[in-house]
């Protein structure tokens, strides 16, 4: 169970959020800690990796889309 406020960091910045919603409604990749941040090369595996599955599902992916968007449409599909 998470409580709020809390930290939350990406590959280039860091921020608090007030409540779940405040967490869920962020596009991109969030970490609750600075250290389960992924190397970029890694990132830019399991972004690849997400969008072949979407395209092989059909979905017509939108570049704007972060990887929690991208992971949602393809559950949808």
């Amino acid at each position: 169970m998470s409580s709020y406020p809390k930290w939350l960091y990406s590959v280039d910045k860091a921020l608090i959020v007030q409540d779940e919603a405040e967490h869920q409604a962020l596009e991109g990749n969030w970490y609750e800690s600075p250290a389960d941040i992924p190397a970029p090369e890694a990132e830019a595996v399991a972004r690849a990796e997400l969008i072949a599955q979407a395209e092989a599902k059909g979905v017509q992916v939108d570049k704007r889309w972060g990887d929690k968007r991208l992971a949602e449409e393809i559950a949808k599909a």
